[in-house]
């Protein structure tokens, strides 16, 4: 055990976390420059404290190689910690290399430099975020993505749109018209049954009421109340327990739970729109804090890093379930992740660029959220505020080098799914499920490795 800890120590030291080395450091100037100059893509830069070096990238890589040649020279490792050692070492190398090849594609001179740059991001991208049960690895399924456009495009009130609404939409069917969406059958798009989304709200609501309770009855949550909040929750139901605290961030538009430095970021401007008491309470304190945040807490203290950080393969189990925390706490099935599956899948199969993509979400966000007898002044910041959203989306499928997708959000769609479908599995044992998804770590327990893992520490915790 303790060579084991030793290992994932070394190799957390040379990990990195790809797609916050490969955010833009002026993401707000570069959205503001494209939006009013109508630029095919925006002009990033790469000079913020995330964005390491090529050279530190490079040397991790030698690091990780030295340290995978030590586990290999070790005898004392038993064969689910060498497999889980080898396992971590690949993501951490993979991580590495997605970010140096988006740096390579970035500083690219040549085209033939570029292509070797775009097949080796491919490459780490689908050993990272792909899905092997695809004949070609990509963990989007077309008839679903057809089926989400058609979710969309009813949505659109076609009849009622203003004048330069309706030249928009006109792009847009002509942009869409060759894939097909019309015949699409809305079936291949998954939906909960009521009855589990409504059983899994009740626990939900009972094993967190402490949490809950803190929440005050405000319509409106200002930024720093929203801090607030969460460290006020964090200091008094967790006692110590946990390093984690919320803190305001001026760059970021959407909130995010960093499980390597414990900092629950909350935007200033947050793209989504502003802090109600349904998005506190769904949003920040049922997905962020009670799923991404709560789950590793319990681990924090142990050796196993992993366990409170996220072992490797955890994403799309932690995502889906944060997603069916917020829409069971909603009481109402919203969608998860169709505009992330439907960009990815826009820019993949339809080879669209980032000017592309970027027209084809904002109108369908922008159409679709037709209000008919909305001000001018409510249009006004419909408008601005779906461009930002837009933006945003498209930053995000494109991370690192404004062209190339990133698989990365398909979790958004893919793992609510999985979750709902185990979830429904196992609620007829409420309370080993709460146990299961709530107290084993950031884990994907679904996965035999990783449940094999908790029962190893907890097994050690115990002797």
């Amino acid at each position: 055990m303790k060579n084991f800890t030793e290992f994932l120590h070394l190799i957390s030291q040379h990990d990195v976390t790809a797609y916050e080395v490969m955010n833009a450091s002026n993401s707000k100037d570069a959205q503001k420059s494209f939006l009013s100059y109508n630029a095919k893509e925006p002009n990033f830069e790469y000079n913020g404290p995330k964005n390491l070096p090529i050279e530190t990238l490079r040397s991790n890589l030698q690091s990780l190689e030295q340290i995978a040649n030590n586990i290999e020279r070790d005898h004392t490792l038993t064969p689910i910690e060498s497999q889980l050692l080898k396992i971590t070492l690949k993501h951490a190398c993979d991580e590495n290399q997605l970010a140096i090849a988006a740096y390579d594609y970035r500083h690219s001179v040549y085209m033939s430099e570029a292509n070797l740059a775009a097949m080796r991001f491919r490459l780490n991208n689908l050993e990272l975020f792909g899905d092997k049960t695809q004949a070609d690895g990509i963990a989007i399924d077309y008839d679903v993505f057809l089926a989400m456009v058609k979710w969309y495009m009813q949505r659109i009130p076609a009849d009622a749109l203003r004048t330069s609404d309706r030249v928009l939409y006109d792009k847009l069917t002509e942009r869409l018209s060759s894939i097909g969406w019309e015949d699409a059958s809305s079936d291949a798009i998954f939906q909960p049954q009521p009855h589990v989304m409504q059983q899994f709200g009740e626990l939900v609501e009972k094993y967190f009421a402490n949490i809950f309770s803190h929440i005050p009855d405000n319509e409106i949550f200002s930024p720093q109340e929203v801090c607030n909040l969460i460290n006020e929750i964090l200091n008094t139901e967790f006692k110590g327990e946990t390093k984690f605290q919320a803190q305001l961030d001026t760059t970021r538009r959407a909130i995010y739970v960093d499980q390597k430095d414990r900092i629950i970021y909350i935007p200033l401007q947050r793209s989504l729109g502003p802090y109600t008491h349904k998005t506190v309470k769904n949003i920040v304190i049922g997905h962020e804090l009670c799923t991404h945040a709560y789950r590793g807490i319990p681990y924090e203290m142990s050796n196993i890093t992993p366990l409170a950080e996220g072992v490797v393969g955890y994403g799309n189990f932690d995502e889906g379930l944060a997603k069916c925390v917020e829409q069971s706490l909603a009481k109402t099935y919203v969608p998860s992740g169709f505009g992330h599956y439907i960009n990815l899948a826009l820019i993949e199969y339809e080879n669209l660029t980032f000017r592309e993509a970027y027209d084809v979400c904002f109108a369908l966000e922008f159409l679709s959220g037709t209000k008919v007898e909305e001000t001018e002044e409510e249009y006004r910041k419909r408008f601005q505020a779906t461009q930002s959203l837009a933006f945003e989306r498209i930053r995000r499928a494109t991370r690192g080098t404004n062209r190339l997708p990133l698989f990365k959000d398909l979790t958004y769609y893919n793992g609510n799914v999985m979750v709902w479908q185990y979830i429904k599995a196992h609620l007829d044992q409420p309370e080993q499920l709460m146990i299961n998804l709530f107290e084993s770590g950031k884990t994907d327990i679904t996965n035999p490795m990783h449940y094999e893992l908790v029962q190893m520490f907890k097994h050690n915790s115990s002797n």
